[in-house]
């Protein structure tokens, strides 16, 4: 009988390390192959067995089955598109105060990013665990990931004698092996029991079966803290702001090996969308994002957008719900997400919802406010366009909020039938004088630049009319345009810009630069107009030195020498 056991316990060691071996090989998409760290996964007393979770840097991700299998009761689960959508019916998490958790004691709609690894659908629950009403603890020593729903209480026992934890599965017909001996006095949860045993598990989270005879029962109680986030200090900085958009088109990059952007204080990811009437956004936030932006000494502002839909918008602004739903989301996300600042970049908006827009802007940056979050709108440069430009009433937004983000780009819109800048130096000062003009004193107005400029190609039929299109470029790619058709750039003092143009097949392609030059005389603006600081479309977009010149000129400090 000593021989069987050896040889069961042979192949329970030579399965444990063959499934090991497995696990090492594992691929995944959206996250890096060194960050593949699979773990075993236990839920409560139960052991999940294939299905596997993993932890690493950037978060705690769980297939989305098991929230399904285990948690479905407590919230609504869908899967659609890629993404998580749950429905919270009565929110047991609260808020940084009573006015705010009252808010959404009525229940919210949320959204998450999914992501496909191996195949598998995982939901990151880093950041959002009181949301779901879970709990999560890594074992490292035994690679299990522990989930338990939040409680206030769960029975334990302590082992009266050193004794057998026995695995909960019969596997070889009549034997049931032992997982390990528990020593006397060790705590093990209780979750269920068999005839005169209790299914248990340990604290390393091992699952099986012990004595009811070796166990001495009680009760451990928990004191939860349901709140998602505490109040923020207080952001008002003395000096100049240099912020930064970021732009998500899908999921949010792994941005903790990305160098600190000397001089930079803000960034602004692109992460929520209204996309219909009834006020649901749409989430692209990542909790590890801010984490390393906080790492880096930066706030994050997370912007928020209409959709760029004048109908969809004129119906929210319509409807108290549709508000009230937009709102209470914020308020949770940027309590997730540990937020500093919303940025709020509604355009195209009829002219008739202006004081919809101004009363809802109001309501909003109220609101957000009891969180300490910073709050900033962006406008456009003043013109006659009633659903570009008329609709921001800009003398009562600029004492609502407390910035306002001048859009000194898109001079020329990409569909114009006409080549031209992006940002020629006399429009965006005649942009500058005219917002302040309106009544946005300078301290609350931040200057918008452009880090892309556009391609414009112009092609003549048979008759001699001339066709545009255009092509939006980064400083990089404008560079290499320049290198691989030997151009040489021509300062346009007029347009304060270098501009080149070359022919190719028979067409004309045209370009106002944006480079350090341009950069630095939008720049001075700032300090001339007494701004409060200067932001940038977008991040990726530029040449690692304009970095500098934005802060000696908006900052006067010098991070790196000159060229």
């Amino acid at each position: 009988m000593k021989k069987s056991k050896n040889i069961v316990t042979l192949i329970m060691f030579l399965a444990l390390i063959l499934n090991f071996f497995v696990l090492s090989l594992t691929s995944a998409e959206n996250i890096k192959q060194k960050d593949i760290l699979k773990s075993k996964l236990v839920v409560e007393g139960n052991e999940e067995g294939e299905r596997l979770s993993i932890v690493n840097s950037k978060g705690i991700f769980i297939p989305v089955e098991i929230l399904k299998k285990y948690f479905d009761n407590d919230i609504s689960i869908k899967e659609e598109e890629n993404r998580l959508h749950i429905v919270i019916q009565k929110p047991a998490f609260t808020l940084e105060n009573f006015t705010l958790s009252n808010r959404i004691k009525d229940g919210v709609s949320l959204n998450f990013p999914i992501q496909n690894i191996d195949g598998v659908n995982y939901i990151n629950i880093k950041g959002i665990e009181k949301i779901l009403g879970i709990s999560s603890s890594y074992i490292k020593d035994s690679n299990i990931l522990i989930l338990d729903k939040i409680k206030d209480k769960q029975m334990i026992g302590k082992t009266v004698n050193k004794t057998k934890l026995k695995s909960p599965y019969n596997k070889f017909f009549f034997y049931i092996p032992t997982i390990r001996y528990i020593n006397k006095g060790e705590k093990v949860f209780i979750f269920d029991e068999k005839g005169n045993d209790y299914k248990v598990r340990t604290k390393q989270g091992e699952v099986g079966f012990i004595k009811k005879d070796e166990l001495q029962l009680g009760w451990e109680v928990y004191n939860n803290d349901l709140k998602l986030n505490t109040l923020r200090e207080n952001y008002s900085p003395k000096g100049k702001i240099n912020i930064v958009w970021d732009q998500i088109t899908d999921m949010t990059p792994d941005t903790g090996d990305e160098d600190k952007i000397d001089g930079l204080d803000v960034i602004v990811p692109t992460w929520f969308s209204v996309i219909n009437d009834k006020g649901y956004i749409l989430n692209k936030g990542d909790y590890k994002y801010v984490e390393n932006a906080h790492n880096k000494g930066y706030k994050v502002w997370a912007l928020i957008d209409n959709n760029f839909d004048k109908e969809l918008t004129s119906k929210i602004l319509k409807s108290s719900d549709a508000k009230k739903n937009i709102i209470n989301q914020l308020l949770i996300y940027s309590s997730i997400y540990n937020l500093d600042g919303i940025n709020i970049d509604f355009e195209t908006v009829y002219y008739e919802d202006k004081d919809r827009f101004t009363n809802f802007i109001s309501e909003l940056t109220q609101t957000l406010k009891q969180q300490n979050i910073s709050v900033s709108i962006d406008i456009t440069v003043p013109s006659a366009s009633p659903t570009w430009s008329k609709f921001y009433d800009r003398q009562k937004l600029g004492k609502i909020v407390d910035y306002c983000m001048l859009m000194a780009y898109d001079e020329t819109p990409g569909d114009s039938k006409l080549s031209g800048p992006v940002a020629s130096i006399n429009w965006v000062t005649k942009g500058i004088t005219d917002t302040i003009k309106s009544g946005i004193p300078g301290e609350k107005l931040i200057l918008g630049i452009p880090f892309y400029t556009r391609q414009w190609e112009e092609a003549k039929d048979t008759k001699g009319n001339i066709s545009v299109k255009s092509k939006t470029l980064s400083m990089k790619a404008v560079n290499k345009i320049i290198m691989e058709n030997d151009c040489k750039p021509v300062w346009l003092s007029n347009y304060g810009q270098n501009y080149i143009e070359y022919a190719k097949a028979g067409k004309r392609y045209r370009i106002w630069i944006e480079d350090k030059k341009s950069v630095k005389l939008k720049s001075d603006l700032v300090a001339k107009y007494n701004l409060k600081g200067i932001s940038s479309w977008r991040k990726g977009f530029e040449e690692p030195d304009i970095w500098e010149v934005i802060n000696y000129t908006v900052k006067g400090e010098k991070i790196a020498s000159s060229n």
